[in-house]
């Protein structure tokens, strides 16, 4: 039954974009040739409503490529004690099109206290249509 009312809004999402889109060609364009010009605002209309999680997924990828990197504090690795400590948790990031939130993780060797492992990690919920 979902997915019988999904169909039905995605349809009645189309039908309105279509009428806005010739509509608005009409006021642009008095020339025969608009179909591409209906073409192209039937597309951006269609786009609208998933235009945030569009938007949020080049913010979270550009996030995660800057700042979602391993920092190794120390070269020999193996045999190491350590604690891990999450500080931030789950920080929201401000200015983003969805919620993105980010905690910070640090491995410390428990004997020395030496940093071992420093990562942040993102995760993103869904924007407007979650």
């Amino acid at each position: 039954m979902t997915g019988l009312y999904f169909l039905f809004v995605v349809g009645l999402w189309a039908w309105l974009s279509l009428k806005l889109a010739v509509k608005i060609t009409r006021k642009l364009s008095r020339s025969e040739d608009g179909g591409f010009l209906i073409l192209f605002f039937f597309l951006i209309l269609m786009a609208v409503p998933v235009s945030d999680e569009i938007v949020g997924g080049f913010q979270f990828r550009s996030l995660c490529n800057q700042n979602a990197v391993f920092h190794f504090g120390v070269s020999d690795l193996e045999g190491r004690t350590t604690k891990l400590t999450i500080s931030p948790s789950h920080n929201i990031v401000p200015r983003t099109a969805v919620p993105i939130s980010y905690s910070g993780y640090e491995y410390r060797d428990t004997t020395t206290d030496e940093l071992v492992v420093k990562y942040r990690d993102y995760s993103a919920s869904g924007g407007g249509l979650n």
